[in-house]
């Protein structure tokens, strides 16, 4: 099978002949460009001009000095402010409903939180070489940067602090209280809303495209960032499900903006639209896996990562059952014929007495009977508890194995990691799974500190709450990882080559390389061209361009090939003559500056490979090889004995290999790889 030349027939008959192959149009409407734009607007400064013309790198940091003030006024004006608020409600606390104030002010506040995270990390991911704006399929030239959501975070928790500061001492104001919390909101929504191309009018209306992606779903298609938005979402349901009260409260208020006592009709007389709420995040995801499914046919990943959010709907209506009905169902028999069968969280606990006194002579109850009640015998408390426990646990295990891609059998040294991290230390993957763990199963932390009635119930749900903000921002930096090194969702249609990325005075100096002409692209096509009009040959011309690229410090690795971190030999160079079809390929060369050129030098005298029996497979060179020039040094080091004799034969150098093998199967084009 190997041998057969049906598919490079076909190759030569279709491919190589192909309008989009063989016409270059593009590339010399990319040099005409380059060319117009150095002339006539740089004034023949190519370098000035590429630097207008090329996207921004990754990890260069090109602070605004506007954008950056801003954000220290901010913050600064945030942070004495929210001091402020502590001590202003520490004082204050006599005079306030504290249940209806957590209620219209939490959501804000976790909003506010969550942005300020995301700007984390998105400074985490670009210092760290993680491509989040080819991930989320963003625009480099215009995405926003970690300043900006900085920015944005500082600027509404000013808002947030303003509004908390005006609702504690309305009455000093002489301004209704319950319009405070509402002007926030309202603030909030206006930009995100606002339709003039002013306040970041990019990334808003990017966002609620993706939103309104989301909301459709599954009808359609599934992008990386729709997902992960809707993950954003499934953190902040405490926060949607206090908005579904905001909004309650205010079609409720009947006119009276200075007074309000705490009722149950937004959290009991309206809890299926809580319900259906709280059940939303879970829901957009279910259905962009179902999707997803559809999509690819492959029911693991996506079919089991929407049962994981179906156990969420679980948890849900079990919660709100428990709510309803906190002392469960009651059951006495009194006769073969009859029984009497309440629910105690229908009826207050007088009139239930009443009944029972009233209906079971044999068998008098008393009131504090019913106070006896286990928790344990209500069976919604205990579906809720079972189902917290299967959803945190699935979660969990689904967090470190499938979104993290942890606990990897190939691991080398990371222990219980992966082969291949980017954060640097091991022992911040360890805190990180000890956390996400230690998070996801708080919740018996905060039901235990619920119904011994420690702490006040919205004081509770505030700390977790934030808790559950901070763990899925924990949660983004080794997510994006994961799909950055593995490509784990499939959402690209080709894996990326992940580097670390170079120190800024590193990249500047390849920047200026690439500009110059004896290192551009320009300079090795003069060499090749040069070449051929002095009558050389077509592969002599190729090896004399690729080693003008391999001797600059640009692209040259160093002498010899490089490891990947099985400690497997890379395979330095392949080169074919499509003429007669001779093929050759060098690997594991020491002391040998262009492994191309010896590749050339062994095609001429025979058709065998230079190296150790182990250069079968390309491998992956590991990203911490090409951090800095410095450790370019480590490329070199080979931990393999190379048998090779090499003699001088008249003029030409001849390379005889120990471990020679059978030919290699024809190839037709010439490969190069470091």
């Amino acid at each position: 099978m190997l041998k057969t030349e049906i598919g490079a027939k076909w190759r030569e008959e279709r491919v190589d002949t192909a309008q989009f192959y063989v016409d270059k149009s593009i590339d010399s409407l990319l040099a005409d460009t380059e060319t117009i734009y150095t002339e006539e607007l740089e004034s023949g400064d190519r370098q000035r001009a590429m630097k207008r013309l090329r996207v921004p790198p990754l990890g260069q940091v090109k602070p605004q000095e506007w954008t950056t003030f801003k954000v220290g006024l901010f913050f600064g004006a945030f942070i004495v402010l929210f001091i402020i608020v502590v001590l202003a409600g520490l004082w204050r606390r006599e005079t306030i409903s504290w249940n209806i104030f957590f209620r219209l002010y939490r959501g804000p506040f976790w909003i506010v939180l969550f942005v300020f995270f995301i700007a984390g990390n998105v400074s985490g991911w670009r210092r760290n070489g993680v491509n989040h704006v080819l991930i989320f399929e963003l625009d480099p030239r215009s995405s926003l940067t970690d300043q900006h959501l900085f920015e944005l975070a500082g600027l509404f928790g000013v808002l947030w602090c303003l509004s908390v500061l005006c609702f504690l001492y309305a009455d000093i104001l002489t301004v209704p209280p319950y319009v405070n919390p509402l002007m926030l909101i309202v603030i909030m929504i206006a930009f995100l809303f606002n339709p003039s191309r002013t306040f970041l009018h990019g990334a808003r209306f990017w966002l609620l495209r993706v939103m309104g992606r989301m909301c459709i779903a599954p009808f359609a298609f599934v992008n990386f960032a729709d997902f992960w938005i809707a993950d954003q979402l499934n953190s902040l349901t405490r926060a949607l499900a206090d908005l579904h009260y905001l909004f309650c409260f205010y079609g409720t208020l009947n006119g009276n903006w200075y007074y309000q006592e705490e009722n149950s009709k937004c959290l009991q007389e309206l809890w299926w639209t809580r319900l259906l709420v709280l059940c939303l995040p879970a829901w957009f995801r279910l259905a962009q896996c179902l999707r997803r499914y559809k999509d690819s046919k492959e029911a693991f990943p996506h079919l089991a990562n929407g049962l994981k959010y179906a156990t969420s709907f679980g948890v849900v209506i079990s919660s709100t059952l428990y709510g309803l009905y906190p002392n469960g169902y009651y059951y006495k028999e009194v006769d073969s014929s009859s029984s009497i069968r309440t629910l105690a969280g229908n009826l207050n606990k007088t009139a239930l007495a009443q009944l029972i006194n009233e209906r079971i002579h044999s068998d008098q109850r008393s009131l504090s009977s019913i106070d006896e009640i286990e928790k344990l015998d209500n069976p919604f408390f205990i579906s809720w508890l079972a189902c917290l426990f299967i959803s945190s646990l699935y979660a969990f295990i689904w967090d470190v194995k499938i979104d993290w891609g942890l606990f990897d059998s190939k691991t080398g040294e990371n222990t219980l990691l992966r082969e291949e991290i980017v954060y640097g230390s091991c022992w911040i993957y360890y805190a990180a799974i000890i956390q996400d763990f230690v998070i996801r199963f708080c919740w018996a932390i905060s039901i235990s500190l619920s119904e011994i009635d420690f702490v006040q119930k919205e004081v509770i749900t505030t700390v977790f709450g934030t808790l559950e903000v901070f763990r899925r921002f924990v949660w983004n930096f080794f997510r994006l990882e994961n799909e950055h090194l593995n490509n784990c969702g499939k959402f690209r249609a080709v894996r990326d080559i992940s580097i670390v990325p170079l120190a800024i005075s590193d990249q500047e100096e390849i920047i200026k390389m690439m500009d110059n002409d004896d290192f551009s692209v320009l300079g090795t096509t003069q060499q090749a061209s040069a070449h051929l009009k002095l009558g050389g040959s077509a592969d002599t011309a190729v090896v004399k361009a690729i080693a003008h690229l391999e001797d600059s410090p640009l692209t040259n690795a160093g002498y010899g090939s490089a490891l990947n971190s099985a400690q497997r030999v890379e395979c330095d160079a392949s080169i074919c003559r499509t003429i007669d079809y001779k093929f050759a390929s060098v690997g594991a060369l020491e002391g040998v500056q262009n492994p191309v050129a010896a590749a050339h030098r062994l095609l001429l005298h025979q058709e065998q490979e230079l190296g150790t029996e182990k250069c079968t497979k390309f491998g992956i060179v590991p990203p911490r090889y090409f951090y800095r020039f410095h450790v370019l040094a480590n490329i070199q080091v080979t931990f393999l004995d190379i048998k090779k004799n090499v003699c001088h034969c008249c003029i030409e150098c001849q390379f005889r290999a120990d471990f020679a093998r059978p030919p290699v199967p024809r190839r037709y084009e010439v490969l190069y790889q470091l």
